[in-house]
């Protein structure tokens, strides 16, 4: 809840979320800061190797998606700028239908 409070208040590049987050799971999270078209972009972090979770957290808005087994910094570093860029590829899409 303190997350999604202050989304509401400040302006953030980029989200990163765990699959759990004590009583909310990520995809919940996700989906009251407005989903896929959400002020920032999201990736959703899990331990929990199952297509399920993932599929939920990309239903929910998340970019993408990363297993916590194959977290390293590189792939972290890779998987924010794909995020970031495939964001702003989408918001300009969304900006020339609408002009």
């Amino acid at each position: 809840d303190e997350a999604v409070e202050q989304a509401e208040e400040k302006a953030f590049d980029l989200v990163i979320v765990d699959f759990w987050l004590g009583d909310q799971t990520g995809p919940n999270v996700l989906a009251k800061l407005g989903g896929r078209h959400g002020a920032a972009p999201a990736i959703l972090v899990t331990g929990l190797d199952h297509p399920a979770y993932k599929a939920a957290g990309l239903k929910a808005g998340a970019i993408q998606s990363i297993s916590k087994d194959l977290l390293t910094s590189t792939l972290l570093q890779d998987t924010i700028r794909s995020v970031c860029l495939t964001h702003k590829i989408e918001k300009d899409l969304v900006g020339e239908k609408r002009t």
